[in-house]
């Protein structure tokens, strides 16, 4: 039940995809723009960033005393979450426009829509699967 002087919302309008491309180069991008080379550079730059970010938490909040994670793992982690970046990152564009073209058929041109998703987590899939196998 919604009170009585409530407003529908929106959705399209406040709706926000954030590409996640370095230092917000790119404000929106479509699914064909992902097999441009400075938007792939812009995606994997991003992403290089983060696992930067990430593991300069550790000087601050030790994982190994605060999350109990050995050193190897982490030594074995900043290895392997920058292993093959750009391969995950493409595998993720692929699976992505799969799906858009199933979604779209009969569509022309369904590459040309906007993005629907944020794109930073296309190659961490990747990575963290490949962690978690070298881990194991």
């Amino acid at each position: 039940m919604q009170p009585a002087n409530s407003r529908p919302v929106d959705t399209e309008a406040i709706n926000y995809v954030y590409p996640a491309t370095f230092n917000d180069e790119f404000e929106t991008l479509t699914y064909a723009d992902l097999r441009k080379p400075e938007v792939v550079d812009s995606l994997l730059k991003e992403t290089n960033e983060f696992i930067d970010f990430f593991f300069a938490l550790n000087q601050q909040f030790s994982f190994v005393r605060n999350l109990n994670v050995s050193s190897r793992s982490l030594v074995v982690a900043q290895q392997e979450l920058r292993t093959h970046l750009d391969t995950s990152l493409m595998d993720g564009i692929q699976r992505k426009e799969s799906e858009v073209a199933a979604e779209y058929s009969g569509m022309i041109d369904t590459l040309s829509s906007p993005i629907e998703e944020t794109l930073f987590f296309y190659p961490l899939i990747g990575a963290i699967n490949k962690l978690a196998n070298a881990l194991a």
